[in-house]
């Protein structure tokens, strides 16, 4: 049900009280074997990512069970989670007519203790009834709780312990290599260079067709385009088709998908800039916690406090945080991204197009579709919400998020250029509204400045956005290198850093100002783990380690210390978003340390033994600070795109009447004898078109054209297609003479249809002597030729769309033959 449901399935989940017993993690390994003197060889061998029941993080384990009337149990391990018996135990095979036959055994794993009962720490059972003789069966069983009995809802509202809503959402794509996305990925370059033209791109028609979240679906369009050099045209392209609906007073003011495109471009391009303007500002507030209301409703006063004097005084302390945040916005214009002001530039001059300034009315059009966006949709809700835009680890508390909300209404208002003071609106306010009228003037100077800009960024301004964004940066404890030897503990053993991670590497230095040569860096592409570490490895909480390959056959191990449990989280899934792709991966890994010549986990030796653990790939999703990915983000349109493939095609390459095209080379003469088909009466839509075609066909254009361009698409919707088509789907085609062939009559006279693209295109048909044959014979042009109302040539309204389908197929075709070979490689190097 959930792979199914495209937008995922959120409800509410009561919570249910917790059972220490329930509390179980980790896998055993076993071997079984029967042998042909009659008996079951069991071996139990190793557990591993057992639960910590101690607050030590170590424990005592051992396995029990029973089997034929008799107990079993393995000897104990001391001072472990990850426990290595390598015990055997032979079971006679039992009659199967008694009562104490059983078709599998029950093991259950205890953690012994001196005092007291011991811990249950999860069951496994092993299968008996596919035993065969000689041939031993080993495999990791994961260690699961006690059956219980099941919890009525009834029971559950007793216990009163609430509810908690969950929205799941399951998707699983297969990522092709670059080159198979390249013809989709150019397409989509195409659509939004100009000229633009009123029919069918790619961009359009994905918007049509996405069903996925609209501001998830627009981060992907950002950064692809982005990836792709071409960001300014996209949203240069959406603007101008969001114009067209909008008037003044609503200007990109609604959830558009252009506002949307907007909203995330700056997200995604100015997170760093946004983190130099208002960083400092907002540590000030959560710092300093002082007291900012303003509206005397919201006010209690204590003893000997007076109205007048707490608003007096708290409204100098706002001035004071407003006055700042404004003054590091109006110079930052060297700071804010050039492709940035080169957005905003093209935005501008697209509104003004539109609204003429010299107009009455439409002076500080131009300057609000800035402002909205820059202002009203980066700058405020950064300041209402600065976690979420990762400008503070941790959310505000009370006091200070109401301090956090009064700046950020302020700064709206200085948005809007201070069009809405005096509305009667927030009266509490207006003793803040001097300064905001005062900045006014400046802002739009700060607006003016910002979009003098050049039309074109030079290769290295472009460069940057595809290279190394920073994912994330913070604060972190390092181990030292010296410390894992015997003797150093505590905090003397760890160093703080500050550290960079990008899509291409780790790196750390002693200061935040310190440049790019003097960091120690890791690349990203040899990082070969990324997991957490228990606790008792360095009696540390909130570790994690990173797993680094320094030569071919010598791996080097980087110990990182986070402040809470939260951090270590964000660490670990934001580095191993970046090493997702890297082919030296380890599926297991060591979560203790190596002192004192031996792993803390798995008591090994050798520095070099592989990892006792399974290691780990899980990472956070809906961080808009990902690395581009273009190929990740060419499948989600790919995705999306291929679900609506079918209204695509009714809608673009079917309903829509096809223009006059002119071809380079004649056709034939038809014979309608070869057509004996009975002529059907023309509605009212085809005697419309046909009217148009007579009226308006440019000079030595011929009907035959129209026979070509749906022929064409009628081939590539058949090959390889023999089913018949729908009374829906059936189209109508209609000669030079008004006679209409249906394109379900049209398929069964041509069974098979091949169309072949070279240096001058043909049409072929399989069967000799098919009536597609008698009906285009000759040399076709690549393209139909379009004429304009001035004769000029252009490009077929319907290429990119028919051009686009096709290309839908051959991924689609891609990913059928990766899944129908086990091996990727090879299938991708057959395709």
């Amino acid at each position: 049900m959930l792979a199914s449901s495209v937008k995922g399935i959120e409800e509410w989940y009561p919570l249910q009280p917790v059972d220490r017993d329930d509390e179980i993690q980790g896998e055993i390994e076993m071997s079984v074997c029967l042998l042909e003197e009659g008996y079951i060889k069991l071996q139990i061998l190793q557990a591993r990512g057992l639960a910590a029941k101690d607050t030590s993080g170590t424990f005592d384990p051992f396995v029990k069970f029973s089997y034929g009337g008799q107990v079993y149990k393995t000897e104990i391990v001391k001072k472990t989670r990850f426990p290595r018996w390598n015990q055997t135990f032979s079971l006679p095979v039992l009659d199967p007519t008694s009562e104490e036959c059983k078709d599998s055994i029950e093991l259950v794993v205890w953690d012994w203790d001196r005092l007291g009962q011991n811990d249950f720490m999860g069951l496994a059972r092993i299968s008996l009834e596919s035993l065969v003789v000689g041939k031993a069966h080993t495999a990791w069983y994961r260690l699961r709780p006690r059956l219980k009995r099941q919890t009525s809802k009834s029971d559950l509202v007793n216990h009163e312990l609430g509810s908690l809503r969950l929205m799941i959402l399951v998707r699983e794509d297969t990522i092709l290599p670059s080159r198979y996305y390249k013809p989709l990925l150019d397409l989509m370059v195409e659509s939004v260079m100009p000229p633009w033209t009123d029919y069918a791109n790619v961009v359009s028609i994905f918007q049509e067709t996405m069903v996925a979240d609209r501001t998830e679906m627009a981060t992907i369009m950002v950064k692809l385009y982005l990836g792709q050099g071409k960001i300014v045209e996209f949203l240069d392209y959406l603007n101008v088709i969001d114009l067209k609906q909008s008037e003044k007073a609503t200007l990109f003011r609604g959830n558009s998908f252009a506002t949307k495109a907007n909203d995330q471009f700056m997200k995604v391009v100015g997170s760093m800039y946004l983190r130099r303007v208002l960083k400092n500002v907002l540590d000030t507030v959560f710092e300093e916690k002082k007291n900012t209301e303003i509206d005397p409703t919201k006010i209690e006063l204590h003893s000997g406090q007076n109205m007048a004097t707490v608003l007096e005084n708290n409204t100098a302390t706002l001035a004071t945080y407003l006055h700042r945040t404004i003054t590091m916005i109006l110079q930052s214009v060297k700071h804010c991204p050039p492709i940035m002001r080169l957005a905003f530039k093209k935005l501008r001059q697209r509104v003004e197009e539109k609204f003429p300034p010299e107009n009455e009315g439409n002076g500080n059009v131009g300057y609000l579709a800035i402002s909205g966006f820059l202002f009203l949709r980066f700058f405020a809700p950064a300041i209402l919400a600065p976690r979420l835009f990762f400008l503070r680890d941790n959310h505000a508390d009370k006091k200070t998020a109401r301090t956090l909300t009064l700046i950020a209404k302020a700064i709206q208002n200085i948005g809007n250029l201070g069009s809405q003071l005096g509305s009667g609106k927030e009266e509490f306010m207006r003793p803040l509204h001097p300064l905001i009228k005062d900045n006014v003037s400046k802002v739009k100077e700060f607006l003016d400045e910002l979009v003098v800009i050049g039309d074109r960024l030079d290769s290295v301004e472009v460069s940057y956005y595809r290279a190394p964004l920073v994912i994330r940066e913070g604060w972190l404890y390092k181990r030292k290198r010296s410390s894992l030897a015997p003797g150093l503990m505590g905090a003397v053993a760890w160093q703080k850093r500050h550290f960079w991670l990008s899509r291409t590497s780790l790196q750390y230095s002693k200061s935040t100002t310190d440049d790019m040569n003097s960091r120690h860096t890791l690349n990203a592409s040899r990082i070969c783990a990324v997991e957490m570490v228990d606790q008792a490895a360095f009696q540390t909480p909130n570790v994690f380690q990173v797993v680094y390959q320094v030569a071919s056959t010598k791996l080097d191990y980087f110990y990182f210390m986070a402040k809470d449990i939260n951090e270590q989280q964000q660490w670990l899934s934001a580095l191993r978003k970046v090493c997702l792709a890297n082919r030296e991966m380890f599926s297991a890994f060591h979560p203790g340390s190596h002192r004192h010549g031996k792993w803390s986990c798995c008591l090994k030796t050798l520095k070099s033994a592989a990892g006792c653990s399974k290691a780990h790939a899980g990472v956070i999703l809906g961080d808009f600070q990902d690395p581009l990915d273009s190929e990740a983000e060419a499948q989600t349109v790919f995705s999306q795109l291929w679900s609506g493939f079918e209204k695509i095609r009714r809608r673009f390459c079917s309903e829509r009447p096809f223009p006059m095209l002119e071809l380079r080379s004649p056709l034939p003469t038809i014979d309608e004898s070869s057509f004996p088909i009975p002529s059907p009466t023309v509605t009212s839509g085809e005697k419309k078109r046909k009217a148009s075609r007579q009226t308006s066909a440019p000079p030595g254009s011929v009907e035959k054209g129209r026979h070509l361009t749906r022929l064409r698409s009628l081939g590539s919707m058949t090959a390889g297609s023999p089913e018949p088509l729908s009374e829906d789907d059936s189209l109508d085609m209609i000669d030079e003479n008004g006679h209409v062939f249906s394109e379900q009559k049209m398929r069964t006279m041509s069974s098979e249809v091949s169309i072949e693209s070279t240096a001058s295109a043909q049409l072929k048909t399989v069967a000799e002597g098919d009536v597609m044959s008698q009906l285009v014979q000759g040399e076709l042009p690549t393209t139909a030729i379009r004429h304009d109302s001035k004769g000029n040539e252009t490009s077929p309204p319907l290429a990119i769309s028919e051009r686009l389908l096709d290309e839908l197929e051959k991924l689609r075709n891609a990913h059928d033959m990766y899944k129908s070979v086990p091996r990727r490689n090879s299938v991708l190097e057959s395709l």
